[in-house]
């Protein structure tokens, strides 16, 4: 498949229809220089999903890219390159290679990188596509956990478990991800000074944690205010007090904020009725649970003890999250919010609020846009609320 691919005509075929809906060309053509029409829309789907998400594969001549569903589930480059600096050294091993996007950041940082894969076509991939990139990392056609026993001293052991079952469900839980690295973290201690584990957002930290030992840090990974991925690293070579990192990537100015756990549970954040500005933290703090010791940080205060919006007089310019400024505070009423909104556009967020977005929209008749937001949240004093702002 991959020579088919490359051909000239192919590859020109594709460049020329990248901004084309892929879909269109599958009704209009059968095939391209006998290449089924199927493989070539494929790759415009995901070249076209590439180019923000992995703009150095992007940029990269003959390369070949994973089926758009594979494009959207993998690691984009901010996030790769995010992991990858956290980790350096000599030999690393990618238990779980897939298309090598996380392997090939990562090896940026060793002076040995192998990929296993126990699927062979994924292996064909990789090694082509490797070599595109001028990397020298080694790809090994086998089971990782099979494979154990024969690796040599580590530096580090990469897993991105899978997080779906034999019935292509999602998991909730660590150990039934594949593989469990909750039992093969015993098989990996001598082997590995350290293990970096990658998992969905959607696995409760809490549980993870009580399933791991020696987890020196946590990294809540956000792109542009949207949780992508989650990172446990463990440290073999000491015991660690776990540290919770979190942090927003963005094109400018990445937010990160950092805690211990136990600084969570004894803290409390003090309350307030609602200032002249308000802050909807980013949402690898609200993942990470960072609920009171956001607050005591930077000196703000919770409008509710189950309202995750804070408040304050002056403003906090380094908050983790979105700012605002508070034009007005209003009971929450229809009419009250309509006469004193400009128009009758608005972004609406609730926090702690009885009622959606689309029922506030459809009582209200404000349409989506513009520069006012309304945030509609219970305050400290359980009453409903609505607070018409702009970005600080």
């Amino acid at each position: 498949m991959i020579e088919l691919l490359l051909q000239p005509e192919v590859q020109h075929f594709i460049k020329d229809h990248e901004n084309h809906d892929p879909f269109s060309l599958s009704l209009k053509h059968k095939e391209i220089g006998g290449v089924p029409i199927k493989w070539v829309a494929e790759q415009i789907a995901s070249r076209k999903r590439a180019k923000s998400k992995l703009p150095e594969w992007y940029n990269t001549k003959d390369l070949i890219f994973p089926p758009q569903i594979s494009m959207e589930q993998c690691s984009s480059e901010a996030t790769a390159k995010y992991k990858a600096d956290l980790v350096n050294g000599s030999t690393m091993y990618d238990f779980t290679g897939g298309y090598g996007i996380d392997c090939y950041y990562l090896s940026k940082h060793f002076k040995r990188s192998i990929y296993l894969e126990k699927q062979s076509h994924l292996c064909e991939l990789a090694t082509h596509n490797f070599k595109a990139l001028s990397s020298n990392i080694e790809v090994i056609n086998a089971e990782s956990t099979l494979y154990v026993s024969e690796i040599e001293k580590a530096d580090l052991i990469y897993i991105d478990p899978a997080r779906r079952d034999n019935n292509s469900q999602k998991v909730v839980l660590l150990k039934d991800c594949e593989p469990d690295v909750t039992t093969l973290l015993a098989q990996l201690k001598g082997k590995s000074k350290e293990v970096l584990i990658k998992t969905s957002p959607m696995l409760d930290i809490q549980l993870a944690l009580q399933s791991l030992n020696n987890v020196k840090s946590v990294h809540v990974v956000s792109v542009n205010n949207e949780c992508k991925e989650v990172l446990y690293h463990i440290d073999f070579t000491a015991n660690h007090k776990t540290e919770i990192v979190t942090v927003n990537l963005q094109k400018k100015d990445n937010q990160t904020f950092s805690f211990f756990p136990n600084e969570e549970v004894e803290s409390q954040a003090p309350l307030s009725d609602t200032k002249q500005f308000l802050y909807e933290p980013n949402s690898s703090v609200l993942k990470a649970g960072a609920f009171n010791t956001v607050a005591t940080h930077y000196g703000a205060f919770k409008v509710h003890p189950n309202t995750h919006l804070y408040t304050s007089k002056e403003l906090i310019e380094n908050f983790p999250g979105r700012k605002f400024k508070v034009e007005r505070l209003l009971p929450y009423n229809k009419k009250k919010i309509l006469s004193a909104l400009e128009g009758k556009k608005a972004n609406i967020t609730t926090r702690n609020f009885p009622e959606e977005v689309k029922n506030i929209r459809k009582k209200t008749g404000i349409t989506d846009g513009g520069d006012q937001y309304i945030f509609a949240f219970t305050d400290k004093n359980n009453q409903k609320m609505a607070a018409i702002t702009r970005k600080a």
